[in-house]
């Protein structure tokens, strides 16, 4: 029961910072593209709206990349609750600066707005630490997954309510700039939930110095040299096949079956919906009664082969039936995955360790998104094809050692 009372505000935190994200991002296109919206005025180019939309998208997991690590190298110095506070306070900034920036119509204080909220998007890997210092074993697993469903739910509802708050035609006197606003009122209550509910967790004091030369350095190590280094190449893989899958996922429906707007946001929605109850029930069952190599593994092969024959086999019907091995096996990869990485390096540095598989999963996103643009171009299905090589690949670097002895 102790622990719980550890977790639960570190839950609770998480799901309101990832809607206030996600009721940001199906507005944000519009408010820049639409003339009568955009900051660069009703009278600016198309091709200049697009270009400072496309750059915006091209911050975020670049500023993820480098803000994901620092924050987390940061909290093993100065403690989890300090970090996450300062992430929070940086996303509160941020959504200020939205607001603002729309207000004033000024380009640049937008892209400010952009860093200062990619910088400090450290609140995940923080709070997969906090999971870290606090639990071994089985229950590492258990309570990463349950960060993994915070995050899950914040990205099902944020969308919903962002849409929902921006549409005139939804409730009277309510703008399309709404969902900025209840933003800054939701990052300012997480705040204060964070102030008087959050503990600390850190047990122990990196040895590190205190230099961003080391940060670097650290990080390298960590993915290249360290005993983990195996489980990172996995995971970036197993991420890039992932977010290639669910990143063109709504394209491929518009495309090949026609879906409106609010058909892609159910169909998302039952991915989510699947993902949360893989991640409540599923990862709980493969702790406790299978090594977590062989639950990566089977995994990894079972979205592979839901993957590859979504896209042999075309139809609406089993689009619908092969998301459910599709995210259930996510969900016990992930979870699976974060708890070899953080077993396979020291208690001083689990903020760094989860900082560092962050960026990687920002960049498998960041890749995903150009590569599955492309390939829906050519045919919608191939993303989900080469998504199923991309699993398939992973599995087999899950166990090297073992494949060699057997050829």
């Amino acid at each position: 029961m102790q622990k719980y009372k550890i977790i639960a505000p570190f839950f609770i935190v998480l799901i309101i910072d990832v809607i206030g994200f996600g009721m940001i991002s199906p507005v944000l296109a519009p408010m820049v593209i639409s003339p009568e919206h955009s900051v660069l005025g009703s009278h600016s180019t198309l091709e200049a709206r697009h270009w400072l939309y496309g750059m915006l998208l091209a911050l975020a997991p670049l500023c993820f990349m480098i803000g994901a690590p620092l924050m987390g190298f940061l909290s093993d110095y100065f403690g989890r609750r300090r970090l996450l506070l300062m992430c929070l306070m940086g996303t509160l900034i941020g959504f200020i600066l939205y607001a603002v920036s729309f207000s004033l119509l000024s380009p640049l204080i937008l892209i400010l707005a952009a860093l200062s909220v990619g910088l400090t998007s450290g609140s995940q890997s923080i709070a997969q630490a906090a999971m870290a210092d606090i639990s071994e074993g089985v229950q590492k697993t258990i309570h990463i997954s349950w960060i993994a469903l915070a995050l899950t739910i914040g990205l099902v509802l944020g969308p919903f309510i962002g849409g929902f708050f921006s549409t005139r035609a939804q409730l009277p006197g309510l703008g399309i700039a709404t969902p900025f606003y209840i933003a800054i009122i939701l990052a300012l209550f997480n705040l204060v939930l964070v102030y008087r509910w959050v503990r600390e967790t850190r047990r122990y004091t990196t040895t590190a110095s205190f230099h961003l030369p080391v940060l670097f350095q650290r990080y390298f190590y960590l993915i290249f040299h360290s005993p983990a280094r195996q489980w990172y190449r996995v995971f970036f893989l197993f991420e890039l096949g992932w977010s290639l899958y669910f990143q063109s996922l709504a394209l491929m429906l518009v495309e090949k079956y026609h879906f409106n707007g609010e058909q892609v946001g159910w169909f998302s929605a039952y991915v989510g919906i699947v993902l949360s109850v893989g991640l409540l029930v599923l990862v709980r069952y493969t702790a406790r009664y299978c090594r977590l190599t062989s639950a990566v593994v089977v995994s990894l092969l079972a979205g592979s082969g839901a993957l590859v024959v979504n896209g042999l086999f075309p139809g609406l019907s089993l689009q619908g039936w092969m998301a459910i091995p599709i995210a259930l096996s996510v969900a016990v990869a992930y979870a699976s995955l974060i708890s070899l990485i953080s077993d396979g390096i020291g208690p001083e540095e689990q903020g760094l360790v989860m900082g560092s598989a962050d960026s990687l999963l920002s960049l498998a996103f960041a890749i995903s998104s150009v590569v599955g643009s492309y390939l829906i171009y050519l045919n919608p299905l191939y993303p989900q094809l080469l998504a199923g090589g991309i699993l398939g690949i992973a599995a087999l670097g899950a166990q090297p050692q073992r494949l060699w002895k057997n050829m």
